[in-house]
């Protein structure tokens, strides 16, 4: 096998492949080649795909092709030759003017003995992405597919006097420790040429309100520079390093001076403008929280087609309004969506930044063979995420909106997480320690920054303790007896503003069953009416609480529901009235947080009887 490059050279760098024999005649594997590879092969049909990088002056990955050949006829010696210059382009569309921070590719191969493939996650810095078109296959099956979420340019840069040119290369630079201030709105702002950016180079010169242009050594920093140019007053800082290509750079800590990172060619050119002495004007701009973003599971089965542009409209892209609540202004987590083909048992992706307190338009490409699963971390420090069910957006179409890690979080049975149920004289409970308020989310702790305890009663007497909070198996007794399952759950973090503490009980009865039964466990979803993205109702008004009783398989009749309030976390209480399953209440003057006690009985007698401290703020 021999790579081509798109320049029509051989490739020098290492191409990610992935090889297999569809009838299993030969192991499958991976891994990287240069230029090409020499296998020795038992006669077979084979499958092949490489991805080939372009790299820049620098030698940083700008752009991928995927290159394969899906079917090849091995009875004797054989040559292939990937060439580069055969793929095409793969563009997704959208009406705005959209940007994707990284994407993911999949080829999947299966035949009579084998099925093996390969994704390759690639990051922000790689631009574009390229596939090589294929002819359909004839033996089992080809699946290529590419993977884009889109959001609104995050920056966006440009010189208009003396003369108007693009600064397309820009970028933030990354932080070690918070997260980089970054441009929002469009401004005008006059270029000044800092040189190496030493504090020599800005003694003296006027940068005040100005964006300072640095050039620095290829092995220098730009730490020192962003501390210079900070004292001296600079609105803003582009760093370039005075050698050609792409410069993956990052600052110590979070920024009040906004720092973009230039190739070396395009930093030049700026300096050599700045140094002809007339003045040189920038429009800098930026979205720092995109207001949209579109995920794209691109897919192609059978053969990879010439036509790679992707127009994402309401013809063919399902349209939500997604909630992200929060504790504290500017709060910063992140999330994930994990895509599960119909031959694919697990997905990995890496996670993206998410200001919290905030909302977007989301839209999903239809297919109703691509099922999607949703994360969300409450922190970009947190270990564990709230997770959404499977969903499988097979139309067009607009959904309801969907909230986020909006309160109240509490323990709550998931049908989804894992039923709990009993099996002959084997009872096991798996309940989720942190679900959201919205139905079929789900959370757990992680045993650090949120730890859980749980005990299980038979008739009064202890069983035993849990494996790790609400999940655990028990040996019992064959005869019927009466449980409580009682778990405790603390929240550590300092992003943990609300739920901190939660205390719930379960009763139940249950006794000796042939085939596996769900246990009528009782949740209670509590949703505060009336919060802001911060988690926070107005205190100076009457709070308005809804109270919905299900048990794990669906809703359930309540013959009993009863709710009390706490403003002193949980030290003194007062029972509130509950009617057509809302809690209704005026809060205390002055009180900034809300803590909630539930109990609900169905008419077998189940009971969950649960305590919420802090379970959402007043403002």
């Amino acid at each position: 096998m021999s790579l081509v490059n798109r320049e029509g050279s051989p490739s020098t760098g290492a191409s990610l492949y992935t090889l297999q024999e569809l009838n299993g005649a030969y192991p499958d594997e991976s891994g990287y080649v240069g230029s090409g590879w020499t296998w020795q092969v038992p006669a077979g049909t084979y499958s092949i795909a490489t991805w080939i990088p372009d790299r820049d002056a620098g030698g940083t990955t700008v752009g991928t092709s995927v290159v394969g050949n899906p079917e090849i006829k091995v009875d004797g010696n054989t040559e292939i030759v990937l060439d580069a210059r055969k793929a095409v382009e793969i563009k997704p569309k959208t009406k705005e003017d959209s940007e994707f921070q990284g994407f993911t590719t999949t080829w999947h191969r299966e035949g009579p003995g084998s099925a093996w493939g390969l994704s390759y996650i690639q990051g922000w810095w790689t631009d574009h992405v390229y596939v090589a078109p294929t002819p359909k296959v004839t033996v089992g099956t080809l699946e290529f597919s590419a993977k884009f979420r889109l959001y609104a340019k995050e920056l966006t840069a440009s010189v208009t006097t003396p003369e108007r040119t693009a600064l397309s290369s820009l970028y933030y630079s990354q932080t070690y420790n918070g997260f980089p201030l970054k441009i929002s709105g469009e401004h005008t702002v006059q270029a000044v040429d800092a040189g190496g950016g030493t504090e020599a180079d800005f003694a003296g010169l006027d940068v005040r309100g100005k964006v300072a242009v640095v050039g620095v050594g290829a092995t220098e920093r730009a730490q020192s520079a962003l501390d210079n140019a900070t004292k001296a007053g600079a609105r803003y800082l582009i760093v370039y390093r005075k050698t050609p290509g792409f410069w993956l750079e990052a600052v110590d800590h979070a920024t009040t001076v906004p720092v973009m990172i230039a190739t070396g060619e395009e930093g030049a050119k700026l300096t050599d403008l700045l140094k002809t002495g007339r003045k040189v004007t920038l429009k800098l701009g930026g979205t720092p929280v995109s207001p949209y973003v579109y995920n794209l599971l691109a897919v192609q089965s059978g053969s990879i087609s010439a036509n790679q542009t992707y127009r994402l409209d309401a013809s063919d892209t399902a349209k939500r309004t997604a909630r992200y609540y929060g504790a504290t202004a500017g709060g910063m987590g992140m999330d994930n969506l994990f895509t599960f083909r119909p031959w694919q048992l697990f997905s990995v992706e890496n996670p993206k930044y998410l200001q919290l307190g905030t909302q977007r338009t989301e839209y999903y490409y239809a297919d109703p063979d691509t099922r999607t699963r949703h994360s969300v971390y409450p922190s970009s420090k947190a270990f564990q995420a709230e997770w959404s069910p499977l969903t499988t957006y097979d139309k067009a179409t607009t959904e309801p909106a969907e909230d986020w890690l909006r309160q109240v979080v509490r323990p709550a049975s998931s049908a989804t997480y894992g039923l709990s149920r009993r099996t002959g004289d084997k009872l096991t409970l798996s309940i989720p320690e942190l679900s959201d308020s919205t139905p079929g989310h789900y959370g757990a702790v992680d045993g650090t920054q949120d730890t859980a305890k749980g005990t299980l009663y038979a008739n009064g007497q202890p069983v035993g303790d849990s494996a790790l909070g609400g999940y655990g198996t028990f040996d019992v007794p064959a005869d019927k007896a009466s449980y409580r399952f009682v778990l405790d759950v603390q929240r550590h973090a300092d992003w943990a503003a609300y739920s901190t503490s939660t205390h719930t009980e379960w009763s139940f009865a249950s006794a000796h069953t042939d085939a596996e039964t769900a246990l009528p466990l009782l949740s209670v979803g509590i949703a505060p009416k009336g919060l802001d993205l911060l988690n926070r109702a107005d205190g100076g008004r009457e709070s308005v609480v809804g109270l919905s009783v299900t048990d794990e398989l669906g809703s359930v009749r309540a013959c009993d529901l009863k709710a009390w309030v706490s403003y002193d976390d949980g030290t003194t209480w007062k029972e509130v009235t509950v009617r057509h399953g809302e809690a209704r209440f005026k809060p205390t003057r002055g009180s900034e947080s809300v803590s909630l006690r539930v109990q609900a009985t169905d008419r077998d007698g189940n009971q969950v009887d649960q305590t919420v401290l802090q379970a959402f703020g007043l403002k």
